[in-house]
């Protein structure tokens, strides 16, 4: 294994979401920051690890054909992108063998694996949580630190450009008034360029002081229809006001309305969303069901939006937090959308009164906990439709769904997170006959 400090002269042979090359001396491996699978590197051993090195470039000798030159001044220190030094089209491949990997690591084998599907890289995210420092200045936290990184000249390019106008416009304002002490914005824009703004500061401002900074703000930027105040009260419990306009905004996504308050989840590019459920619903029509639930479901979009594509069929959709469920009903009202109904509780108690056929599952990075698995077993769907921001816990999560009967056929990362480490995946699972498994759990 090299040494600390040790130089040496590498080809980059891989590459992984984290932007580091991978590439191998004496039988180690090393990931260096910053290489392209194709590049030749000097480079020089940062770090020993039991299995591996990790190293910094300190030469390109000979640079990659899928290298480009990094767009953004904030790269190197900001942690929110880490594959701009790469062609798009290649991230896609990235990403694509970063579910492979992850597949193969729990012995799941023989899986169609689609290539990914990638929506536009520029401008996508609908939104974004600013943070200010001592002096008022706005950014993103710097890469493993609480140190901000100041956006004034150049935006973040995974923005709209409105998002940092706001942003500076904040900061500008507040450090020439200095009456409000600000720790985040947050931004949250609807399909219609409509936004919500939410502030969130160290104590509650004067009523004065927080009604002009709302007009300010309001008044240079007329799509901002709501905007909330965040803090907590002297007990320490935190509080949420409204102080002016809906804190709602409205998404349209294949012909159907969603509201959505700033706390609510949505998937943080609406491209890249259409997409997803495109894929979700294209698993669904391949497999034979009348009744689906949409596990864990929360404000009732993918649920809604396969219930409009399946008609003949019937769904339900079950969270154990009341107020998602309140606004499930409500977007399912809206929408007419009759052949969906929304339980608030334990989807193993509620499923287990009629049986689904189709379970839709999206649960957060962590994956599933060991009661969702449970109940997975205990329902016992012939399909199942499995929605992921993480293929590692994915993949750990199919790997116990096949103890009890179930097979990944297919699965399609969807690049909704563009530049970044992130990839999203669906995977379509279905059961076995009981007597083609064996039950070891």
């Amino acid at each position: 294994m090299p040494d600390i400090n040790e130089k040496l002269n590498v080809k980059i042979t891989d590459m992984n979401t984290m932007g580091s090359g991978v590439s191998k001396s004496d039988g180690c491996v090393i990931f260096t920051a910053g290489a392209v699978d194709g590049d030749v590197c000097g480079i020089s051993i940062t770090e020993k690890h039991k299995n591996y090195c990790t190293a910094e470039i300190t030469d390109i000798i000979e640079s990659s054909p899928f290298r480009i030159e990094n767009d953004c001044p904030y790269f190197n220190n900001c942690g929110g992108c880490s594959l701009r030094h790469t062609e798009y089209a290649h991230e896609a491949k990235i990403k694509k063998s970063t579910v492979m990997s992850a597949l193969r690591k729990f012995n799941i084998t023989n899986v169609q694996l689609e290539d990914t599907v990638c929506p536009s890289p520029a401008g996508y995210r609908n939104k974004a949580v600013f943070h200010y420092s001592s002096d008022f200045s706005v950014g993103y936290c710097q890469k493993s630190s609480n140190n901000i990184i100041k956006f004034y000249d150049d935006p973040c390019k995974l923005n709209p450009e409105v998002f940092h106008n706001i942003a500076v416009s904040s900061s500008e304002y507040f450090k020439l008034h200095q009456s409000i002490f600000p720790l985040s914005l947050f931004i949250r824009m609807s399909t219609e360029g409509l936004m919500v703004v939410c502030l969130e500061t160290r104590q509650r401002p004067l009523e004065s002081d927080i009604d002009d900074f709302c007009k300010y703000l309001r008044g240079r930027y007329p799509a901002i229809t709501g905007f909330v105040l965040k803090y907590c009260d002297a007990s320490g419990e935190e509080c949420t006001n409204v102080i002016s306009g809906s804190k709602y905004i409205e998404n349209n996504l294949f012909g159907l309305t969603f509201r959505i308050s700033p706390e609510s989840f949505f998937q943080v590019n609406y491209e890249g969303t259409k997409l997803l459920f495109e894929t979700i619903k294209k698993y669904a029509s391949e497999v034979n069901f009348k009744y689906g639930a949409d596990l864990f479901c929360g404000t009732g979009i993918i649920g809604i939006t396969l219930a409009k594509s399946f008609p003949d069929a019937k769904f339900c959709g079950i969270d154990i937090n009341r107020e998602a469920v309140k606004n499930a009903v409500y977007n399912a009202q809206q929408n007419d959308i009759g052949n969906i109904e929304f339980f608030c509780g334990d989807a193993s108690e509620i499923c287990n009164i009629q049986k689904p056929d189709l379970i839709i599952i999206d649960p957060p990075r962590k994956g599933c906990s060991e009661k969702m698995i449970s109940v997975l077993k205990s329902i016992g769907a012939e399909n199942i439709i499995y929605v992921s921001c993480n293929p590692f816990t994915l993949a750990r999560d199919i790997s116990k769904l096949t103890s009890f009967g179930y097979k990944a056929k297919k699965a399609t990362p969807v690049n909704m997170f563009p530049r970044t480490e992130h990839v999203e995946t669906v995977v379509q699972l279905v059961r076995k006959k009981p007597d083609t498994y064996i039950d070891i759990t």
